[in-house]
């Protein structure tokens, strides 16, 4: 159903339950037949953050990502802010969460990693850019004319980022603040869409793994160790990123077991605090699960594991006095 339908159908009450994107919640409670007996609050759910992590990722085993200074000068480059503001507020309110990954708001324990996610900020992006640009024997000019590297050596080539098609409004406008922090560093970059299924098969190895990628893990499981810190961070589970740090391998081989949850927890924190500097990701902000809901439907349980609702307990009643 197309998202013309979505309204529509939600707006005459021929549907129950709909989705919109956050940009579109206005036009969802404009068409609404029904605004003048219910405010927006009354139709909107708003079941908070999920489990999985979205992420752009860099492949740590390929020319030129694998370099540590320019995946950390990336990872400055991005307006997260930016992000939340365009993609996920309305009214006043942010229906997302950004945080440093990968293990969501939705597990008891984010709380105690209790890591800051990277501040948008290019004076350290360029700091980091240009280090890594003369450790690799190139260059690249800002826009400002500000030339990072050796002036001697060869201009830094385009590259190219993986997203998932289609390209819907809200991933043109993520793809498009992406690249504009990019570009403010001097480096141009084009979009390659693929769909899932691609991506599926490429991140099983590191060399047909893109360089970079903008895409989301959802764990089978909650398990925040076994199902996120070890997906994320090994080359155990078709790693993203295929990050391949031999402590980190141990560390994450073994968290599961600890029985004693201080230390559980002290090893997370240092893989925390090794992989903020690693940078094998930027971590986009995670979107709460929202739907509109009929008023007159009640009953509805949401799973946040797998993301979906659960309809067994599901029933009408009237709203009415």
């Amino acid at each position: 159903m197309s998202h013309t339908d979505r309204v529509e159908a939600f707006a005459t009450n021929q549907a129950q339950i709909s989705y919109a994107s956050v940009p579109f919640f206005e036009q969802m409670y404009e068409s609404y037949s029904y605004k003048n007996q219910y405010s927006f609050n009354q139709i909107l759910h708003n079941f908070g953050p999920t489990m999985r992590y979205l992420y752009f990722g860099f492949n740590t085993q390929r020319f030129p990502t694998n370099n540590t200074d320019y995946r950390y000068a990336l990872v400055h480059a991005i307006n997260y802010t930016q992000l939340e503001d365009e993609l996920y507020s309305f009214n006043g309110t942010v229906y997302a969460e950004e945080y440093y990954g990968p293990v969501s708001p939705a597990f008891p324990i984010f709380s105690q990693l209790n890591h800051t996610n990277y501040p948008f900020n290019l004076n350290v992006a360029a700091k980091y850019l240009n280090k890594s640009m003369w450790q690799m024997g190139y260059q690249v000019v800002m826009p400002n004319g500000t030339v990072l590297g050796n002036p001697k050596s060869p201009p830094f080539p385009a590259q190219t980022f993986q997203a998932i098609a289609p390209v819907t409004p809200s991933l043109s406008t993520e793809i498009e603040i992406i690249e504009s922090g990019f570009r403010e560093l001097g480096i141009p970059f084009t979009v390659q869409l693929v769909t899932s299924t691609v991506y599926e098969e490429e991140v099983l190895t590191a060399s047909t793994l893109p360089q970079y990628m903008l895409f989301e893990y959802g764990p089978d499981w909650p398990d925040p160790y076994n199902q996120i810190l070890l997906a994320a961070y090994t080359t155990y589970d078709s790693n993203a990123a295929w990050m391949n740090v031999s402590k980190i391998n141990n560390i994450l081989f073994n968290i599961s077991f600890i029985t004693n949850p201080a230390q559980q927890l002290a090893e997370a924190k240092y893989v925390y605090n090794f992989t903020y500097y690693y940078a094998p990701y930027a971590w986009m902000p995670n979107p709460d699960d929202t739907y509109f809901i009929q008023p007159y439907v009640h009953g509805l349980v949401w799973n946040t594991v797998y993301t979906e609702l659960i309809y067994d307990t599901i029933y009408y009643q009237s709203n009415s006095s």
